[in-house]
């Protein structure tokens, strides 16, 4: 049978047939992915942030701190730094901020500030320190969660700058998928999981998937009397749908048809 071509800007793919395929009893109907096509600029910050500056505790000064908004978006430790300095530079005065600096040290990030800061939850756990709690105001985070001017601040674990680690292609009209759900560690939604990989790209490039050895064909499911429409359902490791800008995704389906034994 003609391959399936599901196309669009978001996660959720669904390709409605123009002419339903009626599933005869008599057949077995497998479905496999042929192709996987999307552009790579998966967020790895996912929620809003900020960084918070500020020269001393008791300052009324407004040229003596300063609030660095981060939007969701894929953020090198380049870019982070560059963002950074640049804020620090139109928003206090008397710092030099070319002192201010992000860097990699072996897997955890090293943070050099000329002002002490804080940094919230979602960038903390990126960049591989403690977050503070989620549901802390800020005035109580940064309380807890301050770290000194002038001084090599390393992070307590390994950076998490890779957006995701795995990504999986969910459709809701297969049966089962290839790997049973409750023998590996990945959550799912209630659809089956039809293909996994690990898209090994950097950003701003594009992803490029074609099963090796051989497709996997995994069968519908068994209440399905006609096959009217086919959604897709992209995600990451943790059941999240992918946030990707300007992505357009593209994915090919193959439909086998055969008689059954």
């Amino acid at each position: 049978m003609p391959q399936l071509k599901l196309t669009g800007p978001t996660p959720n793919l669904t390709l409605y047939l123009e002419h339903p395929i009626r599933l005869d009893p008599k057949r077995e109907y497998r479905l496999a992915l042929t192709g996987f096509y999307a552009d790579n600029k998966i967020h790895n910050l996912r929620e809003p942030d900020l960084m918070y500056f500020w020269k001393n505790a008791e300052s009324k000064n407004k040229d003596h701190e300063a609030y660095v908004y981060l939007h969701p978006k894929f953020y090198t430790i380049a870019d982070l730094q560059d963002i950074c300095r640049s804020e620090l530079k139109k928003k206090t005065k008397g710092i030099n901020t070319e002192t201010f600096s992000i860097t990699k040290l072996h897997d955890q990030v090293l943070i050099v500030s000329p002002m002490h800061f804080y940094m919230g939850p979602h960038l903390s756990r990126m960049l591989g320190f403690d977050p503070p709690p989620e549901n802390a105001s800020l005035s109580a985070a940064i309380v807890t969660h301050n770290y000194q001017a002038n001084t090599a601040i390393t992070g307590n674990h390994v950076a998490n700058l890779r957006p995701i680690d795995v990504l999986d292609i969910h459709c809701d009209v297969i049966d089962n998928c290839r790997t049973q759900h409750n023998e590996h560690a990945h959550k799912h939604m209630g659809t089956g999981l039809l293909y996994q990989f690990f898209p090994n790209v950097p950003n701003g490039y594009k992803i490029s998937e074609v099963p090796v050895g051989g497709r996997l064909y995994v069968p519908l499911r068994k209440d399905l009397q006609e096959l009217k429409q086919v959604s897709i359902y992209i995600r990451d490791q943790s059941n999240r749908p992918l946030q990707n800008d300007y992505a357009n995704y593209i994915v090919y389906l193959d439909l086998m048809v055969k008689c059954k034994k």
